[in-house]
């Protein structure tokens, strides 16, 4: 084959491009353009960010919805308040954030009757604590008027504790009207502690009694806890007479004048009895233990190691023995005026 020399290779160019078609151009302008019905993976223009966008809001929608249900969790499951009711036997009842009864508890054999019938999932605290004092009434828990009843009430936010306090007072007491009973009723917000609760496990008392035993003990602390977890609430109140202590500090009454100043009704007296003493002692009201110990130690000021209500032919007079300074002394006072009958001092 014939080599071929530059000037000739161009020159077959040359003749190439001068014999094309001129209208080319023209001819692809004209032609029919095909529309598409839809796009392909080279002509589709979809935005990255709009799928960024819907899997956000999704991931967003999904953390509120368990937001939502963590916090229904939060408000209906989870312990807000403890509450305990104690007429010997106690109950403990255990709310959430909205006041709804979670837990009934019985605290000994005794309370567990009581509770074994009430239905009390979901419902408020108010129908609840109705429906204990219904039962504590028809198991004859609650019957005379010198009956004690105490209220206590947990809550980390002391002015929600409060405020229960008064609401489930309230609540008792309506109820308690309505059943034409009258029982003293005392109330106390109470702190959290772990050697409280020890001791209330350990001993199979609420903790809302073992409470108001270790605030007597810190007013004396020669009152021993193994001596008073035993005894009823009326019991550890008239101790707390007895030996001086202002129950009002550590425990709210509602101002009862029973705590402080019972009222106590003469017994039968024979026929020959003096009438005029009989007049005079009919339905007085006596002085009370407090003001009795008032005086005596007035003169005595010692220990009171005993202290009774004697009652002999109707007639009421207290009995004190004191020791101070190596000596005992025996004190009688008239119930009803305070008057100083009998002093005695002995080596």
């Amino acid at each position: 084959m014939k080599n071929l020399n530059d000037r000739e290779i161009l020159n077959h160019i040359k003749n190439s491009v001068d014999q094309a078609p001129i209208d080319i151009l023209d001819n692809i302008k004209n032609q029919t353009v095909v529309k598409m019905i839809k796009h392909d993976d080279i002509t589709r223009q979809e935005s990255k960010s709009s799928k960024t966008t819907l899997k956000s809001i999704m991931s967003f929608a999904a953390a509120a919805a368990v937001f939502l249900f963590m916090f229904n969790i939060f408000q209906f499951r989870l312990p807000d308040s403890e509450i305990y009711i104690d007429v010997n036997p106690g109950v403990q009842i255990t709310t959430n954030r909205r006041d709804d009864v979670i837990k009934l508890l019985p605290i000994n054999d005794e309370a567990a009757e009581i509770v074994k019938d009430i239905e009390f999932k979901g419902k408020e605290i108010e129908i609840v604590t109705g429906e204990i004092v219904d039962s504590l009434i028809d198991n004859n828990y609650i019957s005379e008027d010198d009956d004690v009843m105490l209220l206590s009430v947990y809550n980390k936010d002391l002015e929600k504790s409060k405020r229960q306090v008064r609401e489930i007072n309230d609540t008792i007491h309506k109820k308690l009207d309505d059943n034409h009973k009258n029982p003293i009723l005392l109330s106390q917000s109470i702190d959290k502690s772990n050697t409280v609760d020890e001791f209330a496990k350990k001993y199979g008392v609420s903790v809302g009694k073992m409470t108001f035993i270790r605030n007597m003990i810190i007013l004396n602390p020669e009152l021993k806890t193994e001596e008073l977890v035993d005894l009823s609430l009326s019991r550890l109140i008239e101790i707390s007479n007895d030996i001086g202590i202002d129950i009002e500090k550590i425990i709210d009454s509602g101002n009862d004048e029973r705590i402080t100043n019972p009222i106590v009704e003469p017994l039968p007296v024979d026929d020959d009895y003096d009438d005029d003493n009989d007049d005079d002692n009919e339905s007085r009201h006596l002085i009370g233990n407090i003001k009795a110990m008032e005086i005596a130690l007035g003169l005595a000021n010692g220990k009171i190691v005993d202290f009774e209500l004697d009652e002999d032919d109707g007639y009421y007079k207290y009995e004190i023995e004191i020791v101070a300074d190596g000596y005992e002394y025996e004190i009688e006072l008239d119930a009803y005026t305070g008057e100083v009958l009998e002093f005695e001092k002995d080596d």
